[in-house]
């Protein structure tokens, strides 16, 4: 018998936590911009915060604890990038899914 995804309560806790991540709209703007590749602050908050910095970078703090994004440093600058590859697959899915329709 196949377990059902929402009969197997860690797995349902663990999908719950992460759908209320990415449910924020600055977060999922972070990660649908993360999917398409690695950014600085600087630029990941003049495409998705409006260039607020500092709600950009709380933003990103939180994705990072939770490990959906990953860091590191280039000379000066601090580069972010989607460090959980299913996140990158959901994102797939729902531009399939919602920009195709738009056609």
């Amino acid at each position: 018998m196949k377990l059902e995804l929402g009969r197997n309560e860690a797995v349902c806790g663990k999908v719950l936590d992460l759908l209320h991540l990415v449910s924020g709209k600055v977060r999922f703007r972070i990660i649908c911009l993360l999917a398409r590749g690695d950014f600085c602050v600087r630029d990941i908050a003049g495409v998705v915060g409006h260039g607020n910095l500092s709600n950009t970078s709380q933003q990103l703090k939180i994705l990072r604890m939770a490990g959906v994004v990953g860091h590191r440093r280039e000379q000066r600058n601090i580069i972010y990038f989607l460090a959980d590859e299913r996140v990158r697959k959901m994102i797939r899915f729902l531009r399939r899914e919602f920009l195709a329709s738009e056609k």
